[in-house]
């Protein structure tokens, strides 16, 4: 158990070294990145689990 949470730690600590090292060579980039993909993926990764919860139940009840 201790040998997965240092994993974890070390890919963590490379995530977070490799958005630094991204946002410092381009800082427009990241920042349209931040504000406009950050909301767009969150957006879609609600809707594809809506989805995949209501229509299934949809189909059953005879809704489509």
């Amino acid at each position: 158990m201790l040998h997965i949470l240092q994993i974890i730690h070390i890919d963590k600590n490379h995530l977070n070294h490799s958005a630094a090292g991204f946002a410092r060579l381009h800082p427009y980039l990241s920042i349209f990145c931040l504000f406009v993909g950050m909301p767009f993926f969150i957006l879609a990764a609600v809707f594809a689990c809506t989805s995949a919860v209501l229509l299934p139940l949809a189909l059953l009840l005879g809704w489509l």
